[in-house]
């Protein structure tokens, strides 16, 4: 499974959630990092951040889509936000399933 997500202890969470469930994760913290692991491990499921910094989330989703390796990818989406155009939005990147996360207090 990937976890792409920028923040660094979001990411090592939920990667850290995946192996006690059994699973090998794979962590990316941008774009690039993400498409190299499509391209070179082929993992079976992608949790992508929406919000990331250097491209959305969305684009990130569409790119991977365009891979030969990503036609078969279980695309997720990850947002703190849940209303509908959020959600039309990630099901026309190629998204397959949404997950709103829980958003952080700032202080």
């Amino acid at each position: 499974m990937l976890v792409v997500e920028d923040d660094d202890d979001s990411r090592d969470m939920l990667s850290e959630l995946v192996s006690m469930l059994g699973h090998s994760a794979l962590g990316a913290a941008n774009a690039t990092e993400a498409l190299r692991h499509i391209d070179e491990s082929a993992p079976q499921v992608a949790l992508i951040d929406i919000g990331l910094p250097d491209v959305d989330g969305c684009e990130v989703a569409r790119m991977i889509r365009a891979r030969p390796r990503g036609a078969d990818v279980r695309l997720v989406a990850l947002t703190g936000y849940s209303d509908e155009r959020t959600r039309e939005t990630a099901a026309g990147a190629g998204f397959d399933d949404f997950v709103v996360n829980p958003r952080r207090r700032r202080r």
